[in-house]
């Protein structure tokens, strides 16, 4: 089974997957696997091989493989492994003759085996509970790399770290902890499976990504610091009948972010919900939740104000403030 998406880079194809069909007969048994191959023909390069985590299902569901799509920048590879890692490795693998740093200790060195570069545990080192599966794509953006987490519930519908962080940048290089962003806490609905997305939005450089209450959030990418947050489900929507999750990834045009959200497959059919916000990050930081209909628009709570989609256009249009203050959930009069 293949769950992750092939990335083709520099003569290579990338792609995280589980070990069905095991390539090194010393590597068996279920684990998580990240492949290359070459693109030319398909011929096998390399791998890299993640044993399962103990936990089972709860963190690691079977036969999943990795689910991360692999990011490439230059000869480095960059994904979220099975067990919660991020990963960086050498895109040539050990067929360049050489072991890359600063991590040099690999246990399996052959010609057939990844070269690892570092790995940051976010299991370990941030106490992050993935639900099922960690699957982040991660984003490069200059120094950083930057991931969702997978912090999520367990199989009895807690939040075992609701103070683990949901977002997490890393050194590029050496891959230390840069920043880490915690919005969501205990009120993730299931999991945590969208990946994020960096652009530049009104001359300001913002991490945007879909999270695990059912809001899409644009963090600085320089600090992790939140600048804006909007709900994309109705504020009187309910999990898991009505109230979503966003597993998609953002995204981003002419400071535009495009969005939808949803549920994983098993959950079974349901609506789901596009959304389309212009950010004016003039604006600090605003929270926006969605309110009933009002003649056919429906209104917008930001920090006390609100705001009310175009219908021509789909943006929004500021409106003069409201005497209402948003609380998590409900719009409250004061």
């Amino acid at each position: 089974m293949t769950s992750g998406n092939p990335v083709v880079a520099g003569g290579s194809v990338f792609v995280g997957t589980n070990n069905d069909h095991p390539r090194d007969p010393y590597v068996v048994e279920d684990k998580g696997v990240l492949m290359a191959f070459r693109e030319s023909d398909g011929a096998f390069l390399w791998q890299m091989a993640h044993d399962k985590l103990s936990a089972g299902e709860a963190n690691d569901w079977p036969f999943q493989g990795v689910c991360s799509s692999p990011s490439v920048d230059g000869n480095r590879l960059y994904y979220v492994s099975n067990r919660g890692e991020v990963v960086a490795l050498d895109t040539a693998g050990f067929l360049d003759a050489e072991n890359d740093g600063p991590f040099t200790d690999e246990v399996r060195d052959g010609l057939a085996d990844a070269d690892v570069v570092w790995t940051f545990d976010m299991v370990g080192e941030l106490g992050v509970f993935p639900h099922n599966m960690s699957s982040s794509a991660p984003a490069v953006s200059g120094d950083l790399i930057i991931v969702n987490t997978s912090n999520g519930q367990n199989e009895n519908g807690d939040v075992p770290s609701p103070e683990a962080p949901d977002l997490i940048a890393l050194d590029r290089e050496t891959g230390q902890l840069v920043w880490r962003a915690a919005p969501v806490g205990d009120w993730i609905l299931h999991g945590q499976w969208s990946s994020p997305a960096v652009a530049e939005i009104g001359g300001v450089l913002q991490v945007v990504i879909g999270q695990g209450d059912g809001w899409v959030r644009g963090f600085d990418a320089a600090d992790g610091s939140t600048l804006w947050e909007f709900d994309t489900n109705p504020i009187d929507a309910e999990w898991p009948r009505t109230r979503n999750n966003v597993i998609a990834t953002p995204v981003i045009w002419n400071d535009t972010v495009f969005i939808a959200n949803g549920q994983e497959p098993e959950s079974g059919e349901g609506p789901g919900r596009p959304s389309r916000d212009r950010r004016h990050p003039t604006r600090r930081y605003q929270r926006v939740r969605t309110r009933v209909a009002d003649r056919g628009h429906p209104p917008i709570l930001v920090n006390g104000g609100h705001r009310r989609r175009s219908a021509l256009r789909g943006r929004f249009q500021w409106l003069p403030a409201l005497p209402r203050r948003c609380d998590r959930g409900r719009a409250v009069g004061e």
